[in-house]
């Protein structure tokens, strides 16, 4: 079985984590798989131990439902350990999605890690056209996600802080592709992603960089301060909408 590649970039934690589910999956059947792919903040120093996930994509040649079944054995054991369920593709699910989903496939390429095989990211092509579509599409759907969870929970401090933070955790990969769509290509932190966009498309930054400032700490601030930080973010998520719908590529 050949072993694992570029653990040493990883955190202690995250390798461990990583070369024990690895070499489980590749017994199962090594011949089956294409590559394994590290991807998002596991990659990086954006890792938070407690509270960041690690992120797995496993593509294969082959996947069919008895092979699906045998993975789901060995993921039980590493659910405990911040692995989330890795995604499983195949090359030919790939190529085939590259106009449906974009944003996904170009955040994995621009910020992963092949801990085996080879990079099957590595020459993907996007079109512009289709970037711009899914980006429209997914900040109009987060905005009236947004309303509809501050109508469910915005008058409980502890749920509104945590909406705050998992709706800007969720529209970071747009607002970066965004940017990509102006021709730059975009930072990979989270603090430098909406200074880029700020700057590119004259948005405020500090609603942002206030949410990502509360994501950091474990108190839950007054209610009034968290809805005056909502009204503020809001907006700009609004203005972010606009901004899409107007934008112009290819």
């Amino acid at each position: 079985m050949a072993a694992l590649k570029q653990l040493e970039k990883l955190s202690a934690q995250v390798a461990q984590v990583v070369q024990s589910f690895g070499q489980e999956l590749l017994a199962k059947g090594e011949q089956n798989v294409v590559s394994l792919v590290i991807y998002g903040s596991a990659t990086g120093s954006d890792f938070v131990p407690e509270r960041s996930n690690i992120n797995l994509l496993v593509v294969l040649e082959r996947l069919s439902f008895a092979e699906l079944s045998d993975y789901v054995k060995i993921i039980a054991k590493f659910s405990k350990k911040k692995l989330v369920a890795p995604l499983f593709l195949t090359k030919e699910h790939i190529k085939s999605s590259l106009d449906v989903f974009p944003i996904e496939f170009l955040e994995i390429k621009d910020n992963h890690l092949v801990i085996y095989g080879g990079d099957v990211f590595a020459d993907i092509v996007i079109k512009p056209e289709d970037l711009r579509l899914q980006c429209e599409r997914e900040i109009k759907s987060r905005l009236i996600r947004i309303r509809q969870a501050y109508i469910e929970s915005g008058q409980k401090a502890a749920e509104l802080k945590s909406l705050l933070e998992g709706s800007l955790i969720s529209i970071l990969p747009i607002m970066r592709n965004v940017v990509r769509l102006k021709g730059k290509t975009p930072a990979i932190k989270r603090e430098a992603i909406i200074t880029e966009l700020s700057n590119e498309f004259d948005l405020a930054a500090d609603p942002f960089r206030r949410i990502l400032k509360l994501k950091s700490q474990k108190k839950v601030p007054r209610q009034e301060e968290l809805e005056a930080m909502f009204s503020d973010y809001l907006q700009q998520v609004q203005q972010l909408a606009k901004v899409v719908d107007q934008l112009r590529v290819g």
